[in-house]
């Protein structure tokens, strides 16, 4: 990348660069911060992209003095926390998305104030926002206040804009972002294909003109790039992610959560099913387990590892057996454990046995795999830090870890994932299998889901061709 590009990105009061993805939009921030006078903030908006951010960063030997990363809702969090009565805000986490729109118009409110100001002049000498396309309007106006406190410098691509479902009634139009920022630059070389595979980011630049324009993707007319596979049922999206057991870097991509925890399960504990950073039900499941005791809160962990796990049939019946009163004198070890946990919990109100009955589920001889890893390990890592003395519930120690998580980025440690483009948009793997391309309703999600490999990519669709509307930001015109 040129370094005049990140020197002049570096140096402007209110600049946008554009960059499609894979073409160092994340490197050019890295590079601009490092050219930069003072502390830089950087703002982006998931807990993966934040890794993403600060791992690029590091690698350009940058130290931690020069800059911080979160997430523009962290950001917009702790201020009106830090400044509750300037900013109107009382609750202590917003809880749902109504409550995270009022969160960002009370910190558009607060950056707007003298003292807020002040503590962000200290703190920073200006500001980066990565994918600045994924803004809703609040967050959008957001930026705009702190933009007159500092130098302000964005990068995006409209043609990634996929948070825009999230937020319907909450929606800045890409042209108005380009009134506030003016476009000082745009990326064109495709880094992430450049050494790797070049043939597949020529096609990808091809199909980026195909789906601004409107027109037809053709998945088989790629000259090997991509390996494209009929899809007639189910078990050909399992048939090909076992294809791929020996791969590591693989993205396995679904448009939807449940489907993503269904085939996670049925591919043996070889693929993670990826979980959003606000996980409400690691949140419901915590707050179930402490507000029951006895039998009931036995029956909540029983829900709980049914919904995490496959194979928990004997968990199941040693459950009914027990709810009935029924005898039961396990032989196996495992057996012996488990009953013996179970005991321990229906009996006890400390929470500590719910640990040691996970720990006993967790070492059950019986066949059983993940279909919810991450949930499962949440809750378990909750358990065991979590302090009866600390005056908090457990709800509250679950969100704690994942506020953790928000605030410090997540690294995604598994050799296989399977995920939304939701929760991968940003991110690079090896391999990239997209499981019904015919899902991805919109050229934006299409897009996104494509780009994410940088070795190879392999597309699951019913008929090798298809056709999306032109790009929401172009319909702007």
């Amino acid at each position: 990348m040129p370094n005049d590009i990140a020197r002049d990105f570096a140096r402007c009061e209110r600049g946008l660069v554009v960059g499609p993805a894979g073409c160092g939009k994340t490197h050019l921030i890295a590079k601009a911060v490092g050219l930069a006078e003072g502390k830089q903030l950087v703002l982006t908006h998931t807990h993966a992209g934040v890794h993403a951010l600060r791992t690029k960063i590091c690698e350009n030997d940058i130290t931690s003095a020069q800059y911080r990363v979160t997430t523009i809702d962290s950001l917009a969090l702790c201020f009106v926390r830090a400044f509750p009565h300037l900013a109107g805000w009382a609750s202590d986490y917003p809880s749902d998305d109504e409550e995270w729109t009022a969160l960002r118009v009370a910190a558009c409110r607060l950056f707007r104030c003298r003292a807020p100001r002040r503590v962000l002049r200290a703190s920073y000498a200006g500001i980066f926002v990565d994918e600045y396309q994924d803004c809703c309007g609040t967050q959008h106006a957001m930026i705009e206040a702190i933009a007159e406190i500092f130098p302000c410098r964005i990068v995006g691509d409209p043609l990634q804009a996929i948070y825009s479902e999230l937020h319907e009634r909450d929606i800045v139009k890409w042209s108005e972002v380009k009134r506030t920022f003016s476009v000082i630059g745009e990326l064109t070389v495709p880094y992430r294909w450049l050494k790797t595979n070049p043939e597949l980011g020529e096609w990808l630049a091809d199909v980026r003109f195909r789906l601004m324009k409107g027109c037809e993707v053709d998945f088989t007319n790629s000259c090997g790039a991509v390996n494209w596979i009929q899809f007639t049922d189910e078990r050909v999206k399992i048939s090909s992610c076992q294809k791929t057991y020996n791969k590591e870097g693989v993205i396995a991509i679904c448009k939807w959560h449940n489907q993503c925890v269904d085939i996670a399960a049925k591919t043996k504990n070889h693929f993670s099913a990826l979980e959003s950073v606000e996980c409400s039900d690691l949140l419901k499941a915590a707050e179930s387990i402490e507000n029951s005791t006895g039998i009931n809160r036995l029956e909540c962990i029983v829900d709980f590892a049914r919904k995490c796990l496959t194979g928990m049939t004997a968990l199941t019946n040693l459950f009914d057996r027990m709810k009935k009163g029924a005898a039961y004198s396990p032989h196996s070890p495992d057996k012996v454990r488990l009953w013996s946990a179970m005991q321990a919990v229906a009996k006890s109100t400390e929470l500590r046995e719910v640990t040691d009955l996970m720990s006993a589920i967790d070492n059950i001889s019986d066949s059983h795999y993940f279909k919810r890893r991450e949930l499962w390990q949440e809750m378990s890592r909750t358990l065991q830090y979590y302090d009866p003395g600390s005056g908090i519930t457990l709800r509250e120690a679950a969100w704690r870890r994942r506020d953790y998580v928000r605030r410090n980025g997540r690294r995604v440690l598994s050799h296989r994932v399977i995920a939304t483009p939701l929760l991968i948009k940003g991110l690079e793997f090896h391999h990239a299998l997209l499981l019904d391309a015919s899902q991805m309703k919109s050229a934006e999600e299409l897009y996104v889901a494509l780009t994410r490999g940088a070795l190879s990519l392999t597309v699951l669709s019913s008929t090798p061709r298809v056709e999306r509307t032109i790009p929401a930001y172009l319909q702007e015109i």
